[in-house]
């Protein structure tokens, strides 16, 4: 099975390059397209009603609504250049969507996410100022340009010194020039389109399961369907090396909510432990930051393997977050799903997957101990049995 996901998602994964290509191309749209759908979603769900926290979490999660109503096409050679364009309808209900889009609704996910991750703190505070005052053309109009939003003009050449006349006489040889050029690529790049392939001939091709339908929905449910096999065995080697530095990292965090909302009833510390592996809790109606939902406290600590074995060190202070470490389309997509899925395999096996091992009821029954103290009670007698393993609170 993984094996035939993988089949059908490479066609459409965009390289690299392409990812950073597009969004070059389409960042002045882009901006359009995300302020637009955050201003329906803000007026819709009346999402300042509880200031701009509910605001800014809705910033990443608005690339859905933008991959449901805008299309992503690239035009073929000599032009190669990516178009952002508003959908007639939803994604959801086009029975015969253009084949250019259906095959770049992955990059135009990917895109989407970077430039919101980029832009999350500038876009949050100006939707929460600005969206009850302004239609979604005014924000645009005075958000969407400047060097930060804007494609960077292509660098020009110096022309070679010549008199004035042969100047005039060279600009006009050059207008004429670069009309019948564009003329050119317009015509052949019509050609390229009419050429495209039809709906059928998409599906024969790369829908031989059925996941490209759901690959989107896939991707954010179940994102280590994703990585490649040798990539999933680090990931569940990993997990089980993490679960000592894990362990002692929840109850840290455990720790700390319970002593914030004063929970001292051991319902209440249960309810609390049982979300502690998850970023978004189970049944809001919120979607999760990243894909598969792990922990957001896992964005304080960065992964490593030293010597075949992985371990787990928080970030230290001032440093940035590697979750937004790709303004520049550098992100290794993969290395963050793996980072991810390791702390929430590593946490879920050492909240949930030992009855034995109630940490709600320890924490009840330790109650006086500090976060230093839990940790090191808890993880150091079920999970950090090896002295060798036994560091600093995390």
């Amino acid at each position: 099975m993984l094996l035939l996901v993988a089949l059908a998602v490479a066609p459409l994964a965009a390289a690299m390059r392409e990812e950073a290509e597009a969004l070059r191309h389409t960042r002045r749209e882009l901006c359009h397209a995300v302020v637009t759908e955050m201003h329906t979603e803000i007026h819709k769900h009346s999402l300042r009603r509880h200031g701009e926290d509910d605001i800014y979490e809705t910033v990443p999660a608005i690339c859905l609504a933008v991959v449901q109503n805008y299309s992503l096409t690239k035009r073929a050679a000599p032009v190669r250049s990516w178009r952002l364009e508003k959908r007639a309808g939803r994604l959801d209900d086009e029975e015969h969507p253009d084949p250019a889009s259906f095959a770049h609704l992955l990059t135009l996910k990917k895109i989407c996410e970077a430039f919101t991750d980029e832009q999350q703190q500038e876009l949050s505070e100006l939707m929460y100022k600005e969206t009850y005052a302004k239609d979604p053309a005014e924000i645009r109009e005075a958000f969407c340009t400047g060097e930060v939003i804007a494609p960077p003009p292509p660098p020009r050449k110096q022309p070679a010194a010549r008199t004035s006349s042969s100047e005039e006489q060279g600009d006009a040889q050059s207008t004429r020039g670069k009309a019948r050029k564009e003329g050119r690529r317009a015509k052949e790049a019509e050609k390229e389109t009419s050429k495209m392939p039809s709906m059928e001939d998409m599906l024969k091709k790369y829908d031989t399961d059925g996941s490209i339908s759901n690959l989107i929905e896939m991707e954010r449910e179940s994102p280590e369907l994703m990585l490649e096999p040798e990539e999933l065995q680090e990931v569940q080697t990993g997990a089980g090396q993490l679960r000592c530095d894990v362990c002692r990292a929840a109850t840290t965090v455990a720790h700390r909510r319970a002593k914030k909302g004063k929970l001292r009833d051991e319902a209440q510390l249960t309810e609390l432990v049982s979300s502690l592996c998850v970023g978004t809790p189970e049944g809001s109606l919120e979607y999760p930051k990243y894909p598969g939902n792990p922990p957001l406290w896992g964005e304080l600590y960065t992964l490593s393997k030293k010597l075949g074995r992985w371990s787990m060190e928080r970030l230290k202070k001032g440093a940035q977050k590697e979750e937004k470490a790709g303004k520049e389309g550098g992100v290794d997509y993969n290395r963050l799903i793996m980072k991810h899925s390791m702390i929430s395999r590593a946490c879920k096996n050492v909240v949930h997957e030992h009855p034995e091992l109630d940490l709600a009821e320890y924490m009840f029954s330790h109650s006086q101990d500090s976060a230093a103290e839990l940790a090191a009670g808890f993880c150091n007698r079920f999970f950090c049995l090896d002295a060798s393993e036994n560091k600093d609170e995390l």
